[in-house]
């Protein structure tokens, strides 16, 4: 089941958070990279985040998030975690329909990720993103981003 989560609640805040940690932890290690930034996130951050969450829930188990920020016409896909006991099930394909769903007015989605994270951009490659940019950060890695028109 996926439903939107009222990040701003400490509960809910605090399982988002030990998901992203756990998520997130894995992508370090897969780009090999010690200083991660969405690891120094705190729980607070969350809280206090204007991103919209929705949540995949199996049973009682948080196993995958999707934030985003939206106006009328553009989504941006701000977070997409999955649960290490849940990686390639197929969750993070369901969070992005049920967001294209809610925001049928938007003409565009924008996302981005680590070059190095291949599952990630296999994933938005296959999803129909088109590859627009890459930014070399300041901790070493490639970002690049990712758009796909709608057809609404």
């Amino acid at each position: 089941m996926i439903k939107e989560i009222a990040i701003d609640q400490a509960d809910m805040a605090s399982k988002v958070w030990k998901l992203q940690m756990l998520s997130y932890q894995v992508e370090a290690e897969l780009l090999r990279i010690s200083d991660f930034p969405p690891l120094r996130e705190r729980e607070s951050d969350l809280q206090l985040s204007d991103e919209t969450f929705y949540g995949y829930f199996h049973d009682q188990v948080l196993a995958g998030v999707i934030s985003i920020n939206c106006n009328r016409q553009i989504i941006d896909i701000t977070r997409l975690m999955i649960h290490p006991d849940y990686f390639r099930k197929g969750i993070a394909t369901q969070l992005l329909t049920v967001i294209l769903s809610l925001y049928q007015e938007a003409q565009l989605i924008k996302v981005s990720t680590a070059l190095d994270n291949k599952p990630a951009v296999n994933a938005y490659l296959k999803q129909g993103f088109k590859q627009m940019k890459k930014t070399y950060m300041p901790e070493g890695l490639w970002i690049v981003s990712f758009e796909k028109k709608l057809p609404y």
